[in-house]
């Protein structure tokens, strides 16, 4: 079976714990998807900015400064892959920039990274850019499916693939907004999908809070809008349900990359008596999500095998917060298995 190859588009907490994931499942057993293992994925690039992480070995730049993120398994054999110069644009944020220290006065060079896109056989680009990089996605996925036409995953919630500018008849897609493992967003729906069902109870508020501290939540403190709308979409994008919702963010020190999520609902039963929730979670973060990522990276592969190009519908409802089509969970599941991706 053929090796899966990716490329990682910026090196922060969750690009660290892709890399230690793999790297922990070579020697681990673990659920297969169509017969691909996790250990089959390679990651043949990486892209970032930071000064102490470009033009390093990628087990090297992982875990340089600001990543925080829990550590799966120390990674040190993959010396072969490099990071390299990434287009800036706006993906870095002025309120970031002291943990980023992006290199200065440089020029990027697109014909020297389409050179090494095409030396590096990759099929599969994983978009992680910081929230609110719109400029900087947009500026990617033209150059990778338009122009190369390769396969696109948009891990962050700005409308990127589902804006429609990006038309290729070799690629798979698959947006917006990765969903982890087991979170929020997640619980939230099923509490939801669950009350929904049953008579003469009436929500009348939710509200979820998440907290940690990394360098993504102090960029969500200050670009939060797009990853609000992904949120509440993945919490209420029910047909027959409508949930008044608040989510917001913070910054607390001390957190490292374990996030914490409260989330408190206000209902109504019989004869309008008070009937509340309240929920907290606590989490590493990154491997949370990264281990979303790579079953999603296997649909794609697996995708592409087929020769079953364009956006996958069933794969993006169950991992995306905003896909293009809402698809309940259990039923996505299903068609993926049925092969309907």
């Amino acid at each position: 079976m053929n090796k899966i190859k990716i490329w990682l588009i910026w090196i922060w907490n969750c690009a660290k714990s892709i890399v230690e994931w793999i790297q922990y499942y070579k020697e681990h057993s673990h659920k297969e998807v169509f017969w691909y293992k996790i250990s089959d994925i390679d990651i043949v690039c990486a892209i970032d900015i930071g000064k102490n992480k470009v033009w390093k070995d990628l087990n090297l730049a992982i875990y340089e400064f600001p990543n925080n993120a829990y550590t799966i398994k120390k990674v040190e054999n993959i010396s072969w892959v490099k990071v390299i110069l990434w287009n800036t644009l706006e993906g870095v944020f002025d309120k970031t920039i002291h943990l980023v220290s992006p290199i200065d006065n440089i020029e990027f060079n697109e014909l020297f990274f389409i050179e090494e896109i095409k030396k590096s056989w990759a099929e599969i680009f994983i978009n992680m850019l910081p929230t609110w990089s719109d400029k900087a996605s947009h500026y990617y996925a033209d150059l990778i499916i338009n122009k190369l036409g390769l396969s696109f995953i948009n891990w962050i919630p700005s409308k990127i693939i589902n804006s429609w500018k990006y038309h290729s008849k070799k690629s798979v897609l698959v947006w917006d907004d990765i969903k982890s493992q087991l979170w929020g967003s997640i619980l939230n729906r099923y509490i939801n999908k669950i009350f929904n069902i049953r008579d003469n109870l009436f929500l009348d508020k939710m509200y979820q809070i998440n907290y940690a501290w990394n360098t993504d939540f102090l960029n969500l403190m200050y670009r939060w809008e797009s990853k609000h709308k992904s949120k509440k979409n993945a919490v209420s994008n029910f047909d027959n349900i409508h949930v008044p919702t608040s989510i917001n963010v913070s910054y607390v020190e001390n957190m490292w990359d374990r996030k914490t999520c409260k989330i408190n609902y206000e209902w109504r039963n019989f004869w309008n008596a008070p009937f509340n929730i309240k929920v907290e979670m606590e989490v590493e973060d990154s491997p949370n999500f990264a281990w979303s990522m790579l079953d999603v990276v296997r649909y794609v592969q697996k995708s592409l095998d087929l020769e079953n190009y364009w956006i996958l519908e069933n794969v993006s409802a169950l991992y995306m917060k905003t896909p293009p089509k809402s698809i309940d969970e259990e039923l996505a599941l299903k068609n993926i298995n049925n092969f309907i991706f």
